[in-house]
């Protein structure tokens, strides 16, 4: 594992600030420097500008000390280790040590990982309390313990409010908790469940209105809903399967009959 953590990080971090930000990082950047209250780009950049501002609150406590755009994309380099560390996790806790290390590896050197978690950019931060979910969830699962629902609910709060479109995670869950009826949750669970969740996500849309900005992100959802796609469908063919790896692909889609017929076998 230090093996690991020390090639993903050294992938991460090397040459780091040898070339500018991007349109989408410089926004995010911006934001966290209005929200530090920088006299030269508060100015520049309205904070209320896109998405929640979860990441961008973290990124503003460093700016306000010193604002750096290599020190912004550390901040989300820790992210992309901190996921390599849950996906060990995760795995470890599912499978076994063995695939723990082989999925931290993987995860570790994947291109499309690297280059996103380089950049001042939510996926990689979002990726990471997605994963976090996955695991509370699992621990649950295994545990039969409330406490692990409540901490899922928690952290699931967070991803939301690192990106609105973890919004789809949460449905992911109630489809499985759904079909899987042995997982029965008591009412009083799901419900303290709930709160907990909807007291971390309300952060945001208080502040808006503390701000007096309310109008500005309710257009913004607007424009969010029915704005063109980013890529089109044949990005995640042209782009996004060679970006993940080739062997990731392969071994992700053999591995599908082998759990099948695991599962089928434990049954």
């Amino acid at each position: 594992m230090v093996l690991i953590m020390g090639a993903g990080g050294f992938l991460r971090v090397w040459a780091l600030g040898e070339v500018g930000f991007n349109s989408d990082e410089a926004v995010y950047a911006g934001q966290a420097a209005a929200l530090a209250g920088d006299p030269t780009l508060t100015g520049l950049f309205p904070v209320f500008r896109a998405h929640p501002l979860l990441f961008q609150a973290m990124l503003s406590l460093g700016f306000s000390v010193w604002v750096s755009d290599t020190g912004a994309r550390l901040l989300s380099a820790t992210f992309g280790l901190s996921t390599v560390v849950a996906v060990y996790l995760l795995g470890k806790l599912l499978y076994g040590r063995k695939t723990g290390l082989a999925a931290a590896f993987f995860l570790a050197v994947m291109p499309y990982h690297v280059v996103v978690t380089r950049q001042v950019l939510l996926d990689g931060p979002e990726t990471f309390f997605a994963v976090v979910v996955l695991y509370c969830t699992a621990r649950f699962c295994a545990e039969r313990t409330p406490r692990w629902l409540y901490s899922a609910a928690a952290v699931m709060g967070l991803t939301l409010l690192t990106k609105e479109s973890a919004a789809i995670l949460v449905l992911a869950l109630l489809v499985f908790f759904v079909l899987h009826q042995e997982l029965r949750i008591r009412p009083r669970d799901l419900l303290v469940a709930l709160v907990i969740l909807t007291a971390v996500v309300v952060a945001y849309p208080l502040s808006l209105s503390l701000s007096g900005r309310t109008s500005t992100g309710q257009n913004y959802l607007v424009w969010q809903l029915f704005r063109p796609a980013n890529h089109g469908i044949s990005f995640y063919g042209e782009t996004m399967s060679p970006a993940v790896g080739p062997a990731v692909i392969v071994l992700a889609a053999g591995g599908r009959p082998l759990a099948a017929a695991q599962a089928r076998h434990l049954a």
